[in-house]
């Protein structure tokens, strides 16, 4: 007999506190255009997420579409590479976590470019990897990789070399095709 496949979560609870006179003008919008009340609050946030951008001054600023991921862990990298996107003390903790650990998030090294894989097996458990790090980085700095390069291990998938023979995270790699590539290319055209 197969497994139960678990049910897939369309929807998610969102509670919310509204004073009394802001409770009426929902209830009102949704008798008035005969919607539910979620639906009036989905439709709020959507009409004001298609204003919102990062940076409004910038000719190509970016909206939330372009940090939508199904994967948490991938919409949460796509906004810490943001730099114009505001951050708090724990995302700029998470930042530095990930980026001294970054051959475990990117396989480019790239906050931009979040490897989807190793995050479905390592962001399930981010908090105690990063709890982890600040237990023991003074003494011991490679732990939360070496816990990290295990569960990796343990799913099949492998792991980044570590500990890196270097102190420092890698530097992106180069991911265009500029260079002597093209150049190649171009000195054998006939024409």
């Amino acid at each position: 007999m197969a497994p139960e496949k678990p049910p897939r979560t369309k929807t998610q609870t969102l509670s919310l506190r509204l004073d009394p006179k802001t409770r009426f003008v929902l209830e009102f919008l949704a008798k008035l255009n005969g919607q539910s009340i979620t639906t009036v609050v989905e439709n709020a946030i959507k009409r004001a997420g298609a204003e919102g951008q990062v940076d409004p001054f910038a000719d190509n600023s970016k909206i939330w579409r372009d940090f939508w991921d199904v994967s948490e862990g991938a919409r949460q990298m796509l906004l810490l590479a943001e730099d114009e996107f505001p951050s708090d003390y724990g995302d700029d903790e998470l930042r530095d976590f990930i980026q001294m650990h970054i051959e475990f998030f990117s396989e480019t090294y790239e906050l931009a470019n979040p490897d989807r894989i190793n995050l479905t097996i390592l962001w399930p458990n981010i908090e105690h990897y990063l709890s982890m790090w600040h237990e023991t980085r003074r003494n011991d700095p490679w732990q939360a990789g070496l816990e990290m390069a295990e569960a990796l291990a343990a799913a099949k998938v492998d792991p980044p070399d570590w500990p890196r023979a270097t102190k420092e995270p890698p530097e992106p790699k180069n991911t265009s095709f500029g260079g002597s590539f093209d150049k190649e290319i171009d000195d054998e055209i006939p024409f």
